[in-house]
């Protein structure tokens, strides 16, 4: 069995933020064949994914590649920031709720970037997150992502409810 392949991503977005992300791909990608991506933001404190070790979401992601998909995860903080707190993470995110503009640059020079990976089909693109990572999820639907779907889950800081969820059905039209 070829066990998916997982690689460190490091970024910039419009406004020149370093940002960190990674893939994990198929293991037994074929040569030519292109794969769904999944774009996930975290949440809260202690649960960033990028952090050069494998995250408490890694089983899930790796399930995810075992079945053909690609899963991408990108760390909105910025490179050196690690809240470790409720607290911290609050102030973290706070300063992106505050600045939507510079929110959406992040989002979207990691789906670029992910879009644009060897192996990857940029048309076939499903985003979610949960709490303040579904509220960053969501203001990709917002700015008009092309993307399949949205899942915000526990949305907090989002104009929604608790669960978002967008199937973007005018996309093809």
């Amino acid at each position: 069995m070829d066990l998916p392949s997982i690689e460190f991503i490091k970024l910039k977005s419009a406004a020149a933020d370093s940002l960190n992300g990674y893939i994990l791909k198929p293991g037994a990608m074929e040569k030519g064949e292109e794969y769904p991506l999944l774009m996930f933001v975290y949440g809260g404190p202690g649960s960033q994914q990028v952090v050069d070790k494998m995250s408490r979401y890694y089983w899930w992601f790796q399930m995810l590649a075992e079945q053909g998909y690609a899963a991408f995860a990108i760390d909105l903080y910025g490179q050196g920031i690690r809240p470790e707190t409720t607290e911290e993470s609050e102030a973290e995110s706070s300063k992106l709720y505050s600045d939507r503009e510079t929110m959406r640059q992040r989002l979207f020079a990691g789906l670029q970037e992910a879009q644009n990976l060897p192996g990857i089909d940029g048309s076939r693109v499903v985003a979610m997150g949960y709490c303040f990572g579904g509220a960053s999820v969501l203001e990709l639907a917002r700015a008009g992502a092309e993307i399949e779907c949205i899942r915000g889950r526990s949305s907090s800081g989002s104009d929604g409810g608790s669960d978002d969820f967008y199937p973007n059905r005018g996309r093809d039209q």
